[in-house]
């Protein structure tokens, strides 16, 4: 059973989170390249699913490549369920009055790590990244809320989440062996 938001005065909610850490890899829901991925895919599926279920999700919240990208797993079963979804990454004008338009592309302009079990954090810009995502987040009434992102947030994520009083009903990854995975600050 999910956990029920308790009202601290008439107009806040203590907001409930689950959080999703997962790899953009199998986070669209077009293609697969082979049967395995397909699977892999088909898991990520059912754990939203339960998710919602357990949860009693309200809203998904999800970290995207924008308006453009691709269908999404999460946005299909939004749609299917009924459920609010929101995109909730930064646009590119954004990130650029914020200052890390550049430290962001260069993420995804070459390989950071260098270990395929090794993420690189971007420490200043993730911190202003995630601190945007529960702002927009925050600005809806909805909860307990999933969020569905990039697994090396996912224990960032759940502290910001915290700290702003809020709940962690749960945060997961899918596939769980991304918990075992390394993430290096690069400042």
């Amino acid at each position: 059973m999910a956990e029920v938001p308790v009202k601290s005065n008439k107009d806040e909610i203590n907001r409930v989170y689950v959080i999703l850490g997962t790899s953009h890899d199998i986070q669209w829901t077009g293609g697969a390249p082979s049967p395995s991925v397909r699977k892999v895919i088909d898991g990520l599926k059912s754990t939203i699913r339960g998710l919602i279920v357990k949860y009693e999700v309200k809203l998904i919240a999800e970290e995207t490549l924008g308006p453009n990208c691709p269908p999404t797993v999460a946005r299909e079963i939004a749609i299917d369920e009924n459920i609010c979804y929101r995109e909730i990454d930064m646009p590119r004008d954004e990130l650029e009055a914020a200052g890390i338009r550049e430290e962001t592309d260069r993420r995804y302009q070459s390989s950071l790590s260098t270990s395929p079990n090794t993420e690189i954090r971007l420490c200043r810009a993730d911190d202003i990244r995630e601190n945007f995502w529960l702002d927009k987040i925050e600005g809806t009434k909805a909860t307990p809320v999933l969020v569905v992102c990039g697994w090396a947030h996912t224990g960032f994520l759940a502290r910001k989440v915290r700290a702003r009083n809020c709940v962690v009903a749960k945060d997961i990854y899918f596939p769980p062996f991304l918990r075992e995975r390394i993430i290096e600050c690069d400042p």
